[in-house]
């Protein structure tokens, strides 16, 4: 019974299978994900810094114009240090 428990609570890794083994401190903390893993160490990689959400607001205002497609042609994208799966997006000046 409590065999059947233990395993019907094991963490499902299949929508993070991208990420597992990755050498970012994501894919590292879903690498050795178990029951002792630290609330807080998750929820840190899970918070964005205020960079982060002004970059993804950029982002989103990209995508939501008429021709997104046209206006990424203009962007200049570069990877981010911090979690590795965010992208810095630079708009040019009007």
């Amino acid at each position: 019974m409590a065999t059947n428990e233990l395993a019907a609570n094991q963490p499902d890794l299949a929508p993070f299978a991208a990420l597992v083994g990755s050498r970012t401190k994501v894919g590292q903390l879903l690498l050795g994900l178990s029951a002792s893993t630290q609330m807080e160490a998750i929820e840190e990689l899970a918070t964005l810094t205020d960079d982060e959400l002004a970059k993804l607001a950029s982002l989103n205002k990209v995508l939501a114009e008429a021709d997104p497609k046209q206006k990424s042609k203009l962007c200049v994208c570069e990877p981010v240090a911090s979690p590795g799966w965010l992208t810095a997006l630079r708009l040019p000046l009007p």
